[in-house]
């Protein structure tokens, strides 16, 4: 407990209690994802023929979001998330692009669409639904990438599905915090 408060605790000069929440939330998402990325590409360079291209997308990104735990530790939350929620994007996109017969990869969009939630709420939520979208249904076919098992319409579902879950869990939260909030001015 007290190497995870060390690793995620907000900058003393930041003193509003809820942007010190914000980037604890960060900075817990990036020591997590951080490692398993490491974890996970270093088993599958080792079992997984021609996975290189892969490797090389994903260890990038993970350098870059090694970037943006630096940049939250110094209380830089605003840059440090939007290179978090971009960087998750850009390589699950590089990763689909370098191995498109990886049908798993589309799927860790949904990352990137959770990350964006969490990180910015119902606007992060619609607008990386957005650039997903755009991304599957524009750029991923003009760059001559076929969809998974040739069905168009599956991973924009699963997006659509996806975000829609997220805005709704975002809803609920947001309604029990006012509730609270509600309570304790009544109290």
């Amino acid at each position: 407990a007290r190497l995870w408060r060390r690793l995620t605790d907000a900058p003393a000069a930041i003193t509003d209690p809820a942007h010190r929440c914000r980037i604890q939330l960060l900075l817990g998402l990036l020591v997590v994802l951080v490692p398993l990325g490491l974890f996970s590409i270093s088993i599958q360079i080792l079992l997984i023929p021609g996975f290189w291209s892969t490797f090389k997308a994903v260890a990038s990104a993970l350098v870059l979001l090694a970037a943006a735990y630096g940049l939250g530790r110094t209380g830089r939350y605003a840059a440090a998330a939007l290179i978090t929620v971009g960087v998750s994007t850009a390589a699950s996109f590089a990763v689909v692009i370098f191995n498109p017969a990886d049908v798993m990869a589309h799927a860790f969009l949904s990352v990137s669409l959770l990350l964006a939630g969490l990180l910015f709420g119902y606007a992060g939520v619609w607008g990386m639904l957005l650039a997903c979208l755009l991304g599957v249904t524009g750029l991923l076919p003009a760059l001559g990438v076929p969809p998974p098992n040739g069905d168009p319409v599956v991973v924009p579902m699963f997006l659509i599905i996806t975000a829609a879950l997220l805005l709704i869990g975002i809803r609920q939260r947001d309604a029990v915090e006012r509730e609270r909030r509600e309570e304790l001015a009544n109290s």
